[in-house]
């Protein structure tokens, strides 16, 4: 949601947030051209500092390093990227920024879940959030194997409650990935905040740390596989601040409908 100024003027985004909302594969894009480009800066001062000098000898040294920062800037980064992604990944993911950008699926996304929220029943909507993930491949840290995970493509239906977009999960870790690797939909319930941190490490595979970098204020989670083919493409995720919200408040046959629409509206946009 864009904000505005006083004045009635659209408020533009801050750097951090342009940045926060980039997918993860340009993030560590920028952050890797970013300190490249740093670091050639530095060499570049270092260099017209010995020339002035007149130490030629010892010029040769910044001179030959920012050779290998010009290669490694155009070079380094995407190697780095695709120790992370896999080619067909990393397509994938140019392809979904680039129709979600361009076209109005996005908040043709946002508009189903929306409408799936406004048909449940005996709790307090303004306090659901709710998103979409999809699968992806990606490349296990430090080895050549690659994993499912899953790539949140949707902004939360809540504003301030939910994690960002374009972030990529594990599906060996909470309950997107128990939904993906079951098939089935999951309902879960926390009755406390002790309670949440300690099953999110014993149950949910999060180390501490982790579990407490996510959305904390949630204690009831519903998450419903989204299938295309046959095949299973994503997760339909929701969450509520109340207690025992789900699974009593949703009517699954409007959930599996509305992963059906999600499902088709993406493949109408050329995504799955």
């Amino acid at each position: 949601m864009t904000s505005s100024t006083p004045s009635g003027q659209p408020r533009k985004p801050s750097l951090k947030a342009i940045f926060r909302d980039l997918p993860d594969r340009e993030r560590y894009r920028s952050w890797a051209r970013l300190t490249i480009l740093v670091l050639a800066g530095v060499f570049v001062y270092g260099f017209s500092v010995l020339l002035q000098e007149e130490e030629y000898g010892w010029a040769v040294i910044p001179a030959a390093v920012l050779g290998v920062l010009s290669v490694a800037e155009l070079v380094v980064a995407d190697l780095i990227l695709d120790s992370r992604f896999p080619r067909d990944t990393t397509e994938f993911l140019e392809r979904l920024q680039r129709k979600l950008s361009t076209t109005s699926t996005h908040e043709e996304v946002v508009r189903l879940l929306e409408s799936c929220v406004d048909t449940f029943a005996g709790c307090d909507k303004a306090r659901i959030s709710s998103t979409v993930h999809l699968t992806v491949e990606t490349v296990e840290p430090g080895t050549t194997t690659t994993a499912t995970g899953l790539v949140q493509i949707s902004d939360y239906t809540r504003a301030g409650l939910g994690g960002r977009r374009w972030r990529v999960l594990k599906t060996t870790q909470g309950i997107v990935g128990q939904c993906v690797r079951t098939g089935e939909v999951v309902c879960v319930n926390f009755r406390t905040l002790q309670e949440y941190e300690r099953r999110m490490v014993e149950d949910f595979g999060f180390t501490r740390a982790e579990a407490q970098r996510h959305t904390r204020a949630a204690r009831s989670y519903l998450a419903m596989p989204i299938r295309s083919s046959g095949n299973l493409v994503g997760v339909l995720y929701f969450f509520s601040t109340e207690t025992q919200a789900f699974p009593r408040c949703a009517d699954e046959a409007v959930l599996r409908t509305t992963a059906e629409s999600v499902a088709g509206l993406l493949r109408a946009a050329e995504i799955l």
